[in-house]
């Protein structure tokens, strides 16, 4: 198997999701399904971020007249959607798709151009919305690019990440769905300045400083986010 990755990049005004997105850039969207047929696609995906932010985000995100895997300019499909968890800093949402006419999503590109078989991963932060399309080794991809490239619609850009063997499909992704946003961001803040690294490459005084927050909060905080994630880990342990 290998992976197509590429990404859509949208200017403001576009799209209002990802307006929303751009919005709250601490907002973040996984999916952990994605399935299509010629005729239907069906996808999880797990929203994480603070509430305010979330209750917007999901409005848009269930809004039957919209779709949320096209990129053309005007779409003629079924959809239908389900809140299957929500918490203050995460949703989890079902999607059921079918296409019509006129539209066609990227899943359903994906099945006409490559053919049964293909799986995918998305991302969405800000601007941005990555897909991640696994495929069969021997399928080729320069029909699918293209065929994504033509349907555009203005203020939309696409740009190839790479195409290369599987080396690690997205494991474990609702293994932070139970860390709060506060706890999400100490440990990522924590992460991208070196506090795990050995040596550390700062204290928990240096980046409880970087963050604006008391000391005493950011430790409890990591502590209760490494409790969790850990615990989360030993229980998916065979």
């Amino acid at each position: 198997m290998r992976e197509f990755v590429f990404t859509l990049s949208y200017e403001r005004g576009v799209d209002k999701l990802v307006d929303a997105f751009i919005d709250h850039p601490d907002v973040k969207a996984l999916s952990t399904t994605c399935v299509a047929t010629a005729e239907h696609m069906w996808r999880v995906d797990n929203l994480f971020g603070p509430e305010s932010a979330l209750d917007r985000i999901e409005e848009l995100f269930v809004d039957e007249s919209r779709c949320n895997e096209c990129h053309a300019v005007s779409c003629d499909t079924e959809r239908s959607h389900e809140v299957l968890d929500r918490a203050p800093t995460y949703r989890v949402l079902y999607t059921h798709r079918r296409e019509i006419h006129g539209c066609h999503s990227i899943p359903y590109l994906a099945v006409e151009h490559v053919g049964s078989g293909v799986l995918f991963e998305t991302e969405r932060t800000g601007s941005t919305y990555e897909w991640t399309v696994l495929m069969p080794d021997d399928t080729g991809v320069g029909r699918l690019y293209d065929a994504v490239n033509a349907e555009l619609r203005d203020g939309v850009t696409l740009d190839l990440e790479h195409v290369t063997s599987q080396h690690g499909w997205r494991a474990g992704t609702l293994t932070a769905t139970e860390l709060s946003h506060a706890q999400r961001k100490a440990i990522k803040a924590a992460v991208a300045h070196g506090y795990y690294e050995t040596p550390r490459e700062c204290t928990i005084t240096e980046l409880s400083e970087r963050l604006d927050v008391a000391r005493s909060t950011l430790q409890y905080r990591l502590q209760r986010a490494e409790s969790q994630l850990f615990a989360t880990l030993v229980d998916d342990m065979p």
